[in-house]
Order: structure tokens, then C-alpha cells, then sequence
């Protein structure tokens, strides 16, 4: 496996192919060189050809979305961005024809979060790569101190992540009198926020977690873990109240030995997008956390993904994050705090790295942990308030009075794509 590329760190789209045909990204891709958005075009047609009705309407539509989308549009020449990318394509009768103008538009926005996906690249359509910066693992990496490596995900099956990661803190939590837990995301790159937030169940605050805004301060989100299910609290436009929409929840969530436990939490330049929401649910004056490591990557945006006929996406940056106490970032990084240089913080990770591995940002926050008062005596594992045993699976009813799942509020189309319009409007949005 390859270091990171600045290409993958930023090209994951943080959003699950859950529904069609708009999705919402928080991404970052991760570690080695995982599949990036290579558009190779076909041999172009006749010059003495006009484009295909059907491909301009595709072109249209991706570049109709991007302005109707894009948080920081105002700073953009549409109308010359247009006719550009319709130069560009020139006499295209297939999609695919199509798709070098339609990157070559995206990738001109110069922003982190933004970025085309042929069909093969599109989340949903792919795997993450195998090896050990992909496959997150957990372990008892010192005396009563639990660890988990957190890692990007944006593959098929997030329900099986999501289960993987809880019985791995499960099978740590069994094995130790664990004080305290280390989440290690020094490679995890973003992805589908709602498996790690489902995942790490055990050790986060439920409620909202944090959110996002776009430029219309109305347009307000928050993120909610809640009885093993994650999704969206959002605004109606008709009736100017919340509701709330699932994209991700669990039959079962463990409930560890030890509730709240103190958490130390490792990032670096390689934390990116779902990576820093991660960061950001643990903003959370209730709990005793500390990051430890070096500034986050900073792409802390929240795009929203649309999936073109073919499948093909492009990812828009639309929407700016903000933690569980309302803080927003804009697309800055998240600071630690206590800099600690190790492996990931400051320059890149390579097949040679092994998680749950000891370093110095590792022990760094083992010192923290081990000084913490349930760590520095042994105690008995206290009752829980309602009577249920720790340390066991129970199990979940989901949130009450949400949409069905994945359902996003429909949004009126101040446009129509001509003459073959691909993108109806807001009415399925999901998150990545």
C-alpha cells in the first residue's frame, strides 16, 4: 500500500448511495491509493457532429445542480462556466463522452470537498481496498485501556460495518476491566458518518452530535445517534418545524461495562470530513475527552452528492459543519489538544504502519487515561440506573417519529434541466 495521495485524501464522498437520486457527502478518502476518479474518454465522434439531445441535458443538469448546490457560488462565473464545459464537450453522443467536461467543471471549483465520479468510482458502486488501514481492529493496548482503530468506510455494506465495529468494542470491553478507551483516527479519511457514529455507539453521547448550514441559515441539520440509529434532524420548509429521518440503525447496540467511560481521541492531517464529525460528537462538555495528535485535515464541509443516469456522481460542497456545542469550523481544521508528533500526524501513513501499535501520540494519551480518577484504582463495574446489566447487547427500538428511512424533505426546483431533465428536485437525499 502506496502513502496517501492528496487526491484520495480528499475524494471519497462522504455519502452512502442509500437513495436516489441526490445524496449528501461527508467524506475524505483514506489511506494508500485507493480508486480515484480516473476519466478516460472514448474516441471522440465526428467533428462534424452535434452534441446528442440526451447528453446535453445530462451536462445541464450536472451543471445546474453544481450552481444550484455550491456554498460558495457566489464566487463563481456561471455563464462562462457553461459555456466552457459545453466547448468542452463538443459533439458527445454518449454519457461517457461527456464525463472529461463535466470533471474538468468540477475539478475547476478548486475546492476539497468537490469532485466527479465516473460510474465505477461512484460510493455504492465499489469497495474500500483491503489492508490494515482499511479494516479497523480494537484491542486491550495497555492495563484497562481499550483501543479501537477507526477507519474510513464508503463500501456496500454499512449495516455490516456498523455491527463489526460494536462487537469489536464489545470483544475489547470482555476482555478488560476497561477505565478508559482510545479511538485512533489518524488514517481515517471520512466516509459514511452514519456507520461510525452506529458503530461506536457505546462510547458517544447520544443526541445530536453536530451538523451542518448551508448559506441559507434556514437550511439548518443535525446529526443524532439515538437507541442505535443515526440520521438527520432537519427543518420542513411547509410547516417551519424539525423532523428528523433515519439513514442507519442497529437491531442490537452493546452497552459497555463502564458507561462513559473517558475517551482519548488521536487525529492528524489524515483525519478528513466524516472523520471530523467523529471528532466533533466528542465536543461534548458532559464527558471527559481529549484529543491528541496534530490538526485535522480541515475539510470540514458537508457536500451533497448527485448521481447522474448513468450512475456517474459528481459531489458539491454545500454546507458548512458545526460540533455538538454549535461550533463551526468552515472547512478549517480541528486543532488537538496536546500536539503530540507521531505517525499520521504530520506525514504519511505506508503499508510499513501497523495500528494498535505503541508510538508516541498512543502513549501520550494512555499517560492521560491511566491518570484519570476510574483509572487509577481499581473499582467494581457500577449499576446501571435502570437495573440492566453492563457489559451485555440489548435491544433497540429506534427513535420515535422520524420519516422512513432515508427520506429527505422534498425541496421546490427553481429550474428544469432541458430537454431531458435527469434531477427532479430534493426529494431523496442521503448522507455519506
Amino acid at each position: 500500500m502506496l502513502p496517501i495521495s492528496s487526491r484520495a485524501l480528499r475524494g471519497l464522498a462522504a455519502s452512502a448511495v442509500l437513495a436516489l437520486p441526490v445524496v449528501i457527502a461527508a467524506c475524505g478518502d483514506g489511506g494508500g491509493d485507493p480508486p480515484t476518479a480516473v476519466v478516460t474518454p472514448p474516441p471522440a465522434p465526428p467533428p462534424t457532429a452535434q452534441i446528442a439531445p440526451a447528453v446535453r441535458g445530462y451536462v445541464d443538469t450536472a451543471l445546474l445542480f453544481t450552481e444550484q448546490v455550491y456554498y460558495y457560488g457566489d464566487t463563481v462565473d456561471w455563464r462562462a462556466k457553461r459555456t466552457r464545459t459545453f466547448a468542452r464537450a463538443g459533439a458527445a453522443q454518449l454519457f461517457r463522452q461527456a464525463h472529461p467536461a463535466i470533471d474538468t467543471a468540477i475539478r475547476e471549483l478548486g475546492d476539497p470537498h468537490s469532485f466527479f465520479y465516473p460510474p465505477g468510482q461512484t460510493l455504492g458502486n465499489r469497495e474500500d481496498p483491503s489492508g490494515p488501514l482499511y479494516t479497523p481492529t480494537a484491542t486491550v493496548i495497555a492495563p484497562r485501556i481499550g483501543y479501537l482503530w477507526l477507519t474510513s468506510f464508503g463500501g456496500r455494506n454499512p449495516a455490516g460495518r456498523a455491527d463489526t465495529l460494536q462487537r469489536l468494542i464489545a470483544r475489547t470491553d470482555s476482555a478488560t476491566d476497561a477505565c478508559g478507551w482510545i479511538i485512533d483516527q489518524r488514517a481515517n479519511i471520512g466516509g459514511f458518518w452514519p456507520v461510525m457514529l452506529v458503530g461506536i455507539a457505546p462510547l458517544v453521547t447520544e443526541g445530536r452530535v453536530g451538523g451542518f448550514v448551508e448559506r441559507d441559515p434556514f437550511w439548518r441539520y443535525f446529526y443524532f445517534l439515538r437507541d442505535g440509529a443515526a440520521g438527520l434532524v432537519f427543518p420542513d420548509e411547509r410547516t417551519r418545524r424539525l423532523d428528523s429521518t433515519v439513514f442507519l440503525r442497529q437491531a442490537s447496540s452493546y452497552r459497555l461495562r463502564r458507561p462513559n467511560p473517558p475517551v482519548a481521541i488521536l487525529q492528524g492531517r489524515f483525519t478528513a470530513s466524516a472523520g471530523e464529525i467523529v471528532v466533533m460528537a466528542f465536543k461534548d462538555s458532559t464527558r471527559t475527552v481529549r484529543t491528541f495528535g496534530g490538526p485535522t485535515s480541515g475539510v470540514t464541509t458537508q457536500p451533497y452528492t448527485y448521481r447522474l443516469a448513468d450512475t456517474a456522481s459528481i459531489q458539491v460542497t454545500a454546507s458548512i459543519m458545526f460540533d455538538r456545542r454549535g461550533r463551526d469550523y468552515a472547512g478549517r481544521s480541528i486543532p488537538p489538544d496536546e500536539t503530540v508528533s507521531g505517525p499520521g500526524v504530520s506525514g504519511s501513513f505506508t503499508s510499513a504502519f501497523q495500528p494498535a501499535t505503541r508510538d508516541p501520540v498512543v502513549d501520550a494519551a494512555i499517560a492521560w487515561l491511566q491518570a484519570q480518577p476510574g483509572c487509577r484504582a481499581s473499582a467494581d463495574v457500577p449499576a446501571s440506573a435502570d437495573g440492566v446489566p453492563m457489559g451485555r447487547w440489548l435491544p433497540t427500538r429506534g427513535p420515535a417519529g422520524v420519516l422512513p428511512d432515508g427520506r429527505w424533505p422534498r425541496r421546490g426546483t427553481p429550474w428544469t434541466a432541458a430537454p431531458t431533465p435527469a434531477w427532479t428536485g430534493w426529494a431523496a437525499l442521503t448522507l455519506h
